[in-house]
């Protein structure tokens, strides 16, 4: 699925295409360039999932738990920092993995080894008229 977002205030359609074509919580790999957008995706997500709290980049906490209007748990995973797969797993992140929730991860590389089939991955490019192209796999 491809989503073409011309201006910020698309964004919110998009992410409630994205979790319509996705359907369950599912674990999501976000792939893009730096300041393509990853973090203001997951931010818009998360809100239309019901989150109401406020939603910020986990770079530097390594992971943000949020809670949807289900009360329900969403992770939001940035692994920008880590250096290794033992890095990951001494931070502890793994346990996110496996609980059936909303999962996603930025700079997902060194997840990936502890991650069960089936993931899904949003890829998002920048064209230099500012519009974000958003493939959904």
């Amino acid at each position: 699925m491809e989503i073409i977002v011309n201006r910020l205030k698309e964004l919110s359609a998009a992410a409630k295409s994205i979790i319509d074509f996705l359907g369950t919580p599912s674990i999501v790999f976000l792939e893009a360039e730096m300041g393509a957008g990853k973090t203001t995706l997951v931010s818009e997500i998360c809100r239309q999932l019901g989150v109401t709290e406020i939603t910020s980049s986990p770079t530097f906490s390594l992971v943000n738990i949020y809670t949807d209007s289900n009360g329900r748990e969403i992770y939001h995973l940035d692994l920008y920092r880590l250096g290794s797969e033992e890095e990951f797993l001494e931070a502890g992140l793994e346990e996110y993995l496996h609980r059936g929730n909303w999962v996603f991860i930025e700079w997902p590389e060194l997840a990936i080894p502890f991650i069960e089939i089936p993931f899904r991955k949003i890829s998002i490019s920048q064209k230099p008229d500012g519009k974000r192209i958003i493939n959904i796999l």
